[in-house]
């Protein structure tokens, strides 16, 4: 699962409604959080607002009308740049960095 504030907010909905159905929580369950990212490789911003780091890493504006689905691509969108800068398979230097922080937010699930 990709979202912003995801590991906190979103996941424990997820446990939640598992343990409702009496259901096991899945093991491999992945989060990548866009904001533990852009907290870890971006750490002297002044808003890690979904909006301010869409704007700021793609150049566009967020507009508020657009609801969840435009939230959903501007966190898609996010999370592809700050992969792209500091990722494996980007030019960023600090690419160890990136794959460290999501690693650890998979062993987290």
């Amino acid at each position: 699962m990709v979202g912003h504030f995801a590991a906190e907010f979103d996941k424990p909905f997820l446990l939640a409604a598992y343990a409702s159905c009496s259901r096991k929580f899945p093991a491999d369950f992945r989060v990548r959080d866009t904001l533990q990212l852009a907290l870890w490789l971006l750490p002297h911003r002044k808003s890690y607002k979904i909006g301010d780091l869409y704007r700021d890493l793609c150049g566009a504006a967020l507009h508020k009308t657009g609801g969840a689905p435009a939230d959903v691509r501007a966190t898609v969108a996010v999370v592809s740049e700050l992969r792209k800068r500091f990722g494996r398979d980007g030019s960023g230097s600090p690419g160890p960095v990136a794959e460290a922080v999501m690693d650890a937010e998979a062993s987290d699930a």
